[in-house]
């Protein structure tokens, strides 16, 4: 449909991207020629509404003086969201998730949650999918304590919190800051 940029949610370097139209659904495809191809859903449903919308992104190569993905930016965010799965443990019909994403090892989160750290972005928002999908969750949360994260939040459907307390003190006990549900 068009062409744009995007970055590898793994190395978290420039990468060519593009949204392609499936069905009634618009997906941003984007492809790191080290962790490979990544599509997920960005619209659903009514494809004239999608197509009325400019593109938001634009990478003209006259960065700074437009908005663009490079490393010269002088901005700074309140939020950090790292989505750690697309799996959930619900199936709501309006939900952009589609299961089938790559999971990004504790490992390969650490090393993303310090290049954030670095750059002075230490409030972190844990999503998904339902990341407590995840058995691992506790151990991506002491990872990013370890990487220098001062507050992270985990953005939940509550289900699993609700049902597995021993699941709520490992996270606790990581280092969990907030829960939003």
């Amino acid at each position: 449909m068009r062409d744009t940029a995007s970055l590898c949610p793994i190395c978290l370097k420039k990468v060519p991207a593009h949204y392609d139209i499936e069905g009634n659904d618009v997906y941003l495809k984007k492809n790191c020629h080290v962790h490979g191809v990544f599509s997920t859903v960005v619209w659903r449903g009514d494809l004239e509404h999608w197509l009325r919308f400019p593109p938001w992104h634009e990478d003209t190569g006259s960065c700074p003086d437009r908005c663009g993905l490079c490393a010269s930016h002088l901005q700074s965010t309140c939020c950090i969201e790292i989505e750690v799965t697309s799996r959930c443990n619900l199936s709501c019909a309006y939900c952009f998730e589609d299961g089938l994403a790559k999971e990004p090892s504790v490992s390969e989160l650490y090393d993303l949650f310090q290049k954030f750290v670095s750059k002075g972005m230490t409030f972190l928002h844990l999503s998904g999918g339902e990341p407590t999908m995840r058995d691992d969750l506790p151990d991506i949360v002491d990872a990013a304590v370890r990487a220098g994260c001062q507050y992270i939040q985990l953005n939940s459907n509550g289900i699993r919190l609700c049902e597995d307390p021993p699941f709520v003190n490992k996270l606790a006990e990581a280092g969990l800051s907030f829960v939003f549900m």
